[in-house]
């Protein structure tokens, strides 16, 4: 049985399952099809070999910096000991096609870059069974304590992922550089913090299942951050508690969601840009748990401009007590568990279809408006 959320699409007159159970089934029985479950998702074997990038030598392109020679596309690099310079660069353009990256270190901040000006480097992670972290899926593995951060430097480096796998995060990560995930199904794990600030490519879909995914892109960079436009990001598949967080505002957000598990789910916005984070009128968010946002500035902005609708329950929506700014719903969405008011302001600006007691669609969906947690304090206001 295939357990990953991934897009469904017809193949080889099927469909191979790229979705939630429940997203499958309905999409199979909505077209007579059949499902054809990939394997991924199976742990394969620990088949790669750590190479330990030592101390004292930052040139990552030089021989000289590792324990076994250069890395190759079945090795592991390692960062693994205390490192008197925390910066790696390279010294004539920067080129690395690796098995996967892994940061042991639990206790400084370590920089990858292309040191290199007016070049474009590359770092090509291939995955094929991490033999140090704890799952062999990990292409990214950071510990707890550790930070990892991919910039571009004086040139650029683009960061391509060559196989499906795992950005395993205990500790924080950060990855500004161009992000290229191809089709291949990319599931964050690790109940750190990983940040993305570029416009990113990748079809196979998104999967948040444990932690934080920060956006922070800036003038729009980040519309593209998991995945181009129509990629599937699923936020949620267990009991964890999962955020996407937006310090940046985005005004195109061109990806189709899924929220899912049983965990809490949220959305967030630090951002003081009253332009705000926009999900596009274009794409839909499924809603199969509950959803709770917050804009935390009180000029921010988190808009819905697309239908929310659900599937196999009845789940709404909560303005979370941390929201200080305006949370604005436009689709004609069908989701039954209400809208919870908990602080800030939630604004529609579309009437809804039906009569009273009897709405079909609307901003607030089907279900109730609730104007105020009970026992709270903070102001709550719904406008139109």
């Amino acid at each position: 049985m295939c357990l990953q959320r991934q897009v469904v699409q017809i193949a080889d007159g099927g469909l191979s399952c790229r979705g939630s159970k429940r997203v499958r089934a309905a999409l199979a029985a909505a077209v007579g099809g059949m499902l054809l479950c990939p394997a991924f998702g199976t742990q394969p074997a620990r088949a790669n070999t750590a190479d330990n990038v030592v101390s004292g030598n930052t040139d990552l392109t030089s021989s000289g910096s590792y324990s076994a020679g250069s890395p190759g596309a079945g090795s592991d690099m390692t960062f693994s000991g205390s490192y008197s310079s925390t910066t790696f660069s390279d010294a004539n353009g920067f080129n690395l096609n690796i098995g996967t990256l892994d940061d042991l270190d639990a206790t400084q901040s370590l920089t990858i870059q292309n040191g290199t000006a007016s070049t474009t480097g590359a770092l090509t992670l291939n995955g094929g069974g991490n033999s140090v972290a704890p799952s062999t899926l990990d292409l990214l593995y950071v510990a707890s304590g550790g930070t990892m951060n991919i910039v571009n430097g004086s040139g650029t480096i683009t960061v391509s992922l060559a196989a499906s796998g795992n950005l395993d995060i205990a500790g924080t990560a950060t990855i500004s550089s161009v992000l290229g995930m191809g089709s291949n199904q990319i599931t964050k794990t690790g109940t750190g913090n990983l940040t993305l600030g570029a416009a990113n490519s990748g079809t196979g879909g998104f999967v948040i299942s444990q932690g934080t995914v920060t956006v922070n892109g800036g003038s729009n960079s980040g519309n593209n951050a998991l995945g181009s436009a129509n990629n599937l990001v699923t936020l949620g598949t267990g009991a964890d508690a999962v955020t996407l967080a937006f310090t940046s505002a985005e005004s195109g957000i061109a990806q189709n969601f899924v929220i899912g598990g049983t965990g809490a789910d949220s959305i967030t916005n630090s951002s003081s840009n009253t332009s705000g984070v926009v999900f596009s009128a274009s794409n839909t968010v499924m809603l199969e748990n509950n959803l709770t946002v917050a804009a935390t500035n009180a000029s921010g902005l988190i808009g819905f401009r697309g239908t929310l609708s659900q599937l196999g329950g009845n789940f709404g929506i909560t303005i979370g007590s941390t929201n200080a700014g305006t949370i604005d719903l436009r689709g004609a969405n069908t989701f039954t568990g209400g809208v919870a008011i908990d602080a800030g302001t939630m604004s529609f600006n579309l009437g809804s279809t039906g009569s009273a007691g009897a709405v079909t669609n609307g901003p607030a969906g089907t279900g109730t408006i609730t104007l105020g947690a009970a026992g709270s304090t903070a102001a709550a206001t719904l406008a139109d």
